[in-house]
C-alpha cells in the first residue's frame, strides 16, 4: 500500500506538490492522472525516495522507502526508460540487480519470459528500441516480486501488442492482491486498465475515485437519434437550443437535451424514431471537464462538484 500525507516539494519560489493526500491500495490498478506539471513525477519520485518532500510523508507499505532492509523486494518502479548500460546485455543487467538485492538468479530467467525479452536477452541493450528498454524496465521492476508496483507512462514505446501484454499483467498483478499505481496521459487505455483514479493539478488533489463512478458522474454527452424524418426533427431540435450533429444518414448526434425532451417533441410533432439511444461521456472527455474545471484548485475526494 502507498501512503501519502500532505506531501509537499517545493524547488525554490516553485510548488510542485501542494499538500497532496492519499492512499493507493491493493487489489485493483489506480491510474495517477494530471496535466502536464501537475506534480505527478515528482509525486512518484518522492515515493521511492528520489526526491526529498519539503513537508508530510510518502510511505510503503507502512514506512518510508528508505527504510526498508528489501527496497527491490517492497517497490518495483519504471520512472523513465531503463537506465541499463548499452554495452550490457538485457540478461546481464537483471543478473547485476538480482545479485546486489540477493535475488536467486533463477528470477532471471523468470521475468525475461514474462516480459517477452526471453529471445533477445543475450543482445546489448543499446541495440534495443524504446519499447524493448520499456519491457527491461519493467523486467527490472518485477526482479523482486514486490508487492507494489509503479509505473510512469510504462506504454510509450510500446506497440499495440505490447499495450495488451501490459495491460493484461497490470489487471493481473493487481487481482493477485498488489498495489499498482500507473501514470499515463492516454486516457483510453486508463480506461480499459484503471478501476480507480487518483487525479491531480498544479500538485493538489483533484478527484480520488473509481473510474466508473467519474464517467458516471460526468453524465450523458449525446443521444443518438435515428429517425426517418432526421432534417425535420434536426431542424426542431436546434430551435430548442440542441447541439446537433450528424455521423451518417437518418442519424443525428444531439447534445444539450436530455432523452425525455428529445421523445416528447417528437411526438408532439409526429415525427418517428427508430433508435434513441444516451451516450455517457468516455473517460477522456469526463477528465477533461475536471482538469478544466479545476484551475480555481478547489481539492476534492470521492466526489464531484
Amino acid at each position: 500500500m502507498i501512503e501519502i500525507r500532505e506531501l509537499t516539494k517545493r524547488y525554490g519560489g516553485v510548488t510542485a506538490v501542494d499538500h497532496l493526500s492519499f492512499s493507493v491500495r491493493p487489489g485493483q490498478v489506480t491510474g495517477f492522472l494530471g496535466p502536464n506539471g501537475a506534480g505527478k513525477s515528482t509525486t512518484m519520485r518522492a515515493i521511492v525516495g528520489l526526491d526529498r518532500p519539503s513537508a508530510g510523508t510518502a510511505t510503503v507499505n507502512g514506512r518510508p522507502y528508505a527504510d526498508h532492509p528489501d527496497p527491490l523486494r517492497q517497490v518495483g518502479a519504471v520512472l523513465e526508460a531503463t537506465p541499463a548500460h548499452r554495452g550490457r546485455t538485457a540478461y546481464h543487467h537483471l543478473l547485476a540487480l538480482a545479485r546486489t538485492h540477493g535475488i536467486a538468479a533463477s528470477r532471471v530467467d523468470e521475468v525475461l519470459e514474462l516480459t517477452g525479452l526471453a529471445p533477445v536477452a543475450r543482445r546489448r541493450a543499446g541495440g534495443f528500441s524504446l519499447g524493448m528498454r520499456q519491457r527491461l524496465g519493467i523486467a527490472a521492476a518485477l526482479l523482486g516480486d514486490p508487492a507494489v508496483l509503479m509505473l510512469d507512462e510504462p506504454v510509450n514505446g510500446l506497440d499495440p501488442d505490447g499495450v495488451l501484454w501490459l495491460r493484461t499483467l497490470l489487471k493481473h498483478l493487481a487481482a493477485d492482491g498488489r498495489t499498482v499505481l500507473v501514470s499515463s496521459h492516454l486516457m483510453s487505455e486508463m480506461a480499459m486498465t484503471a478501476q480507480h483514479l487518483v487525479i491531480i493539478g498544479r500538485g493538489r488533489l483533484l478527484a480520488d475515485i473509481s473510474t466508473a463512478e467519474l464517467i458516471a458522474r460526468s453524465g450523458v454527452d449525446r443521444v443518438r437519434v435515428r429517425s426517418p424524418q432526421a432534417t425535420e426533427l434536426r431542424d426542431l431540435l436546434v430551435r430548442q437550443g440542441a447541439a446537433v450533429t450528424t455521423d451518417e444518414p437518418g442519424t443525428l448526434l444531439v447534445g444539450g437535451l436530455p432523452v425525455e425532451t428529445i421523445s416528447t417533441l417528437a411526438r408532439g410533432h409526429d415525427l418517428a424514431l427508430h433508435e434513441l439511444s444516451p451516450r455517457r461521456a468516455s473517460l477522456e472527455q469526463a477528465y477533461m471537464r475536471l482538469t478544466r474545471d479545476a484551475m480555481e484548485f478547489s481539492a476534492m475526494e470521492g466526489s464531484l462538484p
